[in-house]
């Protein structure tokens, strides 16, 4: 995945490639300038305090504008590149990252993660890397395996000791049970939502809202999902 690009994959499917929307529109909502604990969910969401004061978006903000990546910041917080696109996220954030001399491997599959003493030693389809303090584990979810997510970030973690909290959809549109909303497909529109569990309001949200032939979508839908997500299952 790069950094929110929009990607157009080809899945191929008795002899018939279908076309699959990997993310958005290619915009890259790169931010947001009210970052917050509480936006964070888990067991633990104040982990996520010292990250944000060491690198909040004032200073995320003069990063971007030190590598020529300049922001459209939107009247609800949303960041966006000012190009409206997001490979220019990537092609800027890449080119730094090369100035700083950092080594980008790809079409590298790690195999194994072991520690040997105070080193790390990486295992991949290809080669073995070895000498490093430090092993930052970012490797995604099973969520959308035709992008090739999986569960090897899971294994690795275990294998260090940790366990691993269930995982639940969640940022995700919603189906519906009605005989209506397909007939909307397509239709999009700014409106308030309110989501109840056992008949008490959990959430209420403003933004935008698009119907589908499943249900609905859109930036209020996903801004609840979590909730309804973790309500339905248990």
């Amino acid at each position: 995945a790069k950094l929110g690009a929009s990607v157009d994959l080809f899945e191929q499917n008795d002899k018939v490639a279908k076309k699959i929307k990997a993310s958005g529109n290619g915009r890259c909502n790169i931010s947001n300038i009210n970052l917050r604990t509480t936006d964070y969910f888990g067991e633990n969401p104040s982990f996520v305090d010292f990250a944000l004061k060491q690198f909040s978006f004032s200073h995320f903000k003069k990063f971007c504008k030190s590598i020529g990546l300049f922001l459209d910041i939107k009247d609800d917080g949303r960041v966006y590149p000012l190009s409206n696109e997001a490979k220019s996220a990537v092609a800027l954030l890449s080119t730094y990252a090369k100035k700083c001399k950092v080594s980008i491997l790809t079409e590298h599959s790690v195999k194994n993660i072991e520690k040997k003493g105070d080193e790390f030693y990486l295992r991949t389809s290809k080669t073995v890397l070895k000498g490093y303090a430090k092993v930052l584990i970012c490797t995604g979810s099973e969520a959308a395996p035709v992008l090739g997510g999986n569960d090897d970030g899971y294994c690795f973690s275990k294998s260090f000791g940790h366990t691993i909290q269930k995982p639940y959809p969640s940022l995700v549109q919603l189906q519906l049970e009605s005989k209506y909303h397909h007939k909307m497909a397509g239709v999009k529109q700014y409106a308030e939502v309110s989501l109840y569990i056992n008949a008490k309001q959990k959430e209420k949200v403003e933004g935008d809202i698009l119907f589908t032939h499943y249900g609905i979508s859109g930036f209020a839908i996903l801004d609840i999902s979590q909730a309804a997500s973790y309500a339905l299952i248990q």
